[in-house]
């Protein structure tokens, strides 16, 4: 199918290719603006291992403490902790924390339906894990940067949610507009079935045999009724006689339909 057979489909089944690309850029909308937003908030710390006089390897001490402190960070005891001060306008607001490391360099992401709730989440857990003794006595953490309350949100984005709905609706529309053409013409062939063709006429002939000019028979004319001749025709044969001037007429075959 080319592109002049797909415009002549979509013409033909508008109806259907509306209807598609309708139901597309609705989901679009739904998707795009019903769903709660969702605000991110990090902290950046810093981890260096705390090394006694004839110790470890820096690297693999780093190495083994921080997936210590990410378990620890990500850990529900932690989030129960906090959630015992946290203050009563920020409770009913659900969090989902992240930890990334980097070497030496670690990021607390928190993720709620308030952007305060996120900064004070990231905060407090940045802030629980350096007051924990136990990690303290191996790894020393730091605050590098606090979070902050954040302006937009993560998720929903509306301009690229439309725009992947927009371009869904017209694929969608060229295919309900194809698979339409299959059941419609389906259905045309079967009501031009169900329709009774007229019978076909009874057809009468008359048979003129070739006279030549100077022969004075007469013609003929077999099982006919005169209801169904033609006046002009039935005046030739009437009469019997085939003058000069219908000669031409009266030496062939014609065909005249019963009404």
């Amino acid at each position: 199918m080319d592109i002049r057979d797909l415009r002549l489909t979509l013409r033909r089944n508008w109806l259907f290719a509306i209807l598609a690309f309708d139901l597309c850029i609705v989901i679009g909308i739904a998707a795009a603006f019903l769903p709660q937003p969702t605000y991110r908030a990090s902290t950046s710390l810093s981890a260096q291992p705390v090394i006694a006089a004839g110790g470890s390897d820096p690297a693999k001490l780093t190495q083994f403490q921080i997936p210590i402190v990410i378990t620890t960070a990500e850990s529900r005891s932690i989030k129960l902790q906090i959630r015992e001060t946290i203050p009563s306008e920020l409770a009913p607001f659900g969090v989902s924390v992240t930890v990334l490391a980097q070497t030496s360099v670690l990021t607390v992401q928190a993720e709620s339906p308030s952007p305060q709730a996120a900064a004070y989440w990231a905060n407090m857990i940045s802030e629980t894990i350096i007051a924990d003794e136990t990690l303290a006595a191996t790894i020393r953490i730091e605050i590098l940067d606090h979070a902050v309350e954040p302006n937009t949100p993560i998720s929903p984005r509306p301009v690229p949610i439309m725009l992947a709905a927009g371009v869904l609706g017209l694929i969608a529309a060229a295919f309900a507009a194809i698979f339409a053409t299959a059941p419609m013409t389906c259905l045309r062939s079967s009501v031009l079935s169900d329709v009774k063709s007229p019978p076909e006429p009874a057809v009468n002939k008359i048979v003129l045999p070739w006279r030549a000019p100077w022969s004075t028979s007469h013609c003929t004319l077999e099982d006919v009724d005169s209801r169904s001749r033609d006046p002009s025709l039935w005046n030739i044969v009437a009469r019997g006689t085939v003058t000069p001037l219908n000669q031409s007429f009266a030496c062939s075959a014609v065909s005249i339909l019963s009404p």
